[in-house]
């Protein structure tokens, strides 16, 4: 008897064959275990090493053993002229011809039907057009490494957003969830978005494992997950791996170049990235010499660190913003940081972000503003403060309408944050869009909503629409918390109704502050309690100090009446607006859904909805 036959006598070729029909459905299902389970990357290639090892053992193993009717037995006792060997091969067939329907039943299931497989589950109308990274879980056990877990999700955030088909919430609202107890509908229903990105950090021992899940919101559905296992010098390459990943399986187009690009990482330098981290985490938080220490730390170690002098940059000019620090002394230091980092990486989102301020708002250089502003926003569409200064760009420019739109889609990648919400108010106040100001604020003072700056915008409009009453109680919100300032608003009110309450809170503002900075404010409060003499004063130092709201008087209506006096258009002249709107910068068309073309009201509506 030859080897052939008695391979074939002694069901080797059977057992082969069963074995690997079994070791692909076993692999099918652990591909699948390893995903739900967030089971670390190699456990898969474990199954498949043992699964190898495996074989020749079951070949040798089905060469000197037989199944019988009785159970295992060694081949040479195997009563095979009783028709043993047979039997046994009929078994043998019956279980591989079993094994082989399941696995042509798997096979259908994931080409056809499987969830995995995007092109195939997502209905027309199912497109996943906006998403949100929520804040990673924290496996270590260590708070301190937090700063780090958030830089992951920061991370995963901006190589997100270059993907210009997507629109991917700012983390400054996705951190509101960072222990939250809400459900994923409710959570994408308040953010507006298609899909959520959970998952986990674990940082030990010089390693990272990161497993992301893609759940459709509304739905709940589970549409991917992986888990990956790398050296920390290749997290940035880890995060390119991901986001790939989830183009995939969204079906958002990633072109050539930008995929090379995310695939070709040098191994970070570790501990300029923790330090970056670090200043990340203390910015987000408004603690801005701490961020300023740790990107001073990371430049120390690397002064060509791109990200590090992006970070120094909007420290300081945010300090100067909110008067932490004179303007005269931080626009210049962020202005260098800006153009060094620019320097560096002429993909530096927050160089031309800042940079663009400073053009914008201190040196009133329109079209370098236009230029720089439109650069932040096509390398991260989610920068909200880059694009609330594109608007005042459009304001200046004449083009009030444009500008209303820009801050409502700056709203969309931020939805809870409280500043946009403020932004959209003063610029819905400018299109002269009163009555919806003050339905928004009569809703959110029925609901409970305990922050007065977001009432500004409702004040506002009640007094321009007359409601001088309902006015100067929502004064008493804003304001009232002062019992200083709550004492001026009603002696003035009880010696000249609402406009000496509003003469009264400006005189006291100014008492409370010799320094008062925002002379813009102080200009309007005048100006509604007829004062026109000092609001036009008041102005003049706003000129002079070059303060940004200012960018805003030929817009704002509580400045209508001053309009026609020669030193309010003389001041017009200083400023540089144009007589004649110029030509419009060309539109920032990232809209956050798959058209490269600005959309018209209907599906700006659609993505709001």
């Amino acid at each position: 008897m030859g080897l052939g036959s008695e391979l074939k006598r002694r069901n080797v070729f059977r057992m082969a064959t069963l074995y690997v029909v079994a070791a692909w459905l076993i692999m099918q299902v652990a591909e699948v275990v390893v995903a739900l389970a967030a089971l670390p990357e190699w456990s898969g290639r474990i199954v498949l090493l043992l699964l190898a090892i495996g074989f020749p053992i079951a070949l040798v193993l089905s060469w000197f053993y037989a199944l019988t009717p009785e159970g295992i037995s060694l081949e040479k006792d195997a009563e095979t002229e009783n028709g043993v060997g047979p039997v046994t091969g009929r078994r043998a067939d019956f279980v591989v011809i079993s094994l082989l329907s399941a696995a042509i039943v798997l096979f259908a299931w994931h080409t056809w039907w499987s969830p995995s497989q995007t092109g195939k589950s997502i209905a027309p109308d199912e497109v996943i057009e906006s998403i949100a990274v929520l804040p990673l879980q924290n496996l270590s056990n260590d708070p301190a490494q937090e700063y780090f877990v958030e830089g992951m999700q920061d991370a995963l955030i901006t190589r997100l957003t270059r993907m210009t088909e997507l629109r991917v919430i700012s983390k400054t609202s996705t951190l509101r969830y960072a222990a939250t107890e809400k459900t994923t509908p409710e959570i994408a229903r308040e953010l507006n978005v298609d899909a959520l990105i959970e998952g986990s950090v674990l940082r030990d021992q010089g390693r990272i494992r990161i497993t992301a899940k893609l759940v459709r919101g509304a739905a709940d559905e589970h549409i991917w997950a992986n888990s990956y296992d790398r050296d920390l010098s290749q997290m940035l390459a880890l995060i390119s791996e991901i986001s790939l990943a989830i183009a995939n399986e969204i079906e958002v187009a990633v072109n050539q170049p930008e995929t090379e690009e995310w695939t070709q990482h040098d191994p970070v330098d570790l501990e300029v990235h923790e330090f970056v981290f670090q200043a990340d985490h203390y910015f987000d938080r408004f603690m801005f010499d701490e961020s300023l220490q740790y990107y001073q730390q990371a430049i120390d170690l690397d002064p060509d660190f791109a990200p590090a002098h992006a970070g120094v940059a909007g420290s300081y000019l945010v300090k100067g913003f909110f008067g932490l620090m004179s303007d005269s002394e931080s626009v210049p230091k962020a202005r260098e940081a800006a153009l060094k980092a620019i320097s560096l990486d002429s993909n530096s989102a927050g160089g031309y972000s800042t940079l663009g301020y400073i053009h914008l708002y201190y040196d009133w250089d329109w079209e370098l503003a236009s230029k720089t502003l439109q650069r932040a926003l096509e390398l991260s569409p989610n920068d909200v403060h880059a694009r609330h200064a594109y608007a005042d760009y459009l304001i200046v420019m004449g083009d009030v309408e444009e500008s209303l739109n820009q801050v409502e889609i700056g709203h969309l990648y931020d939805p809870l944050s409280p500043m946009a919400g403020i932004v959209v108010g003063h610029h819905r106040v400018f299109a002269r869009q009163y009555s919806q100001v003050i339905e928004e604020g009569r809703d959110a003072i029925a609901s409970g909503q305990d922050q007065p700056v977001d009432l500004a915008s409702y004040r506002d409009a009640l007094w321009l629409e007359g409601m001088y009453e309902e006015a100067y109680a929502a004064y008493k919100m804003t304001w009232g918390r002062s019992e200083y300032l709550l004492q001026a608003l009603e002696a003035g009110y009880s010696e000249a109704g609402y406009t000496g309450a509003l003469h009264s809170l400006a005189e006291a503002l100014h008492r409370s502050d010799p320094e008062f900075r925002d002379y813009v404010t102080l200009a309007e409060l005048y100006a509604r309690a007829g004062d026109s003499e000092s609001a036009l004063e008041l102005l003049e130092k706003a000129f002079q100090h070059r303060k940004p709201r200012l960018l805003h008087i030929k817009a704002n209506p509580v400045f209508d009446e001053l309009q026609s006096t020669p030193a309010f258009q003389d001041l017009l002249r200083r400023i540089g607006f144009p007589e004649a709107p110029l030509q419009l910068a060309k539109r920032v068309v990232t809209y956050g859904h798959r058209s490269t073309t600005k959309p018209d009201n209907g599906s700006i509506e659609k993505i709001r909805n």
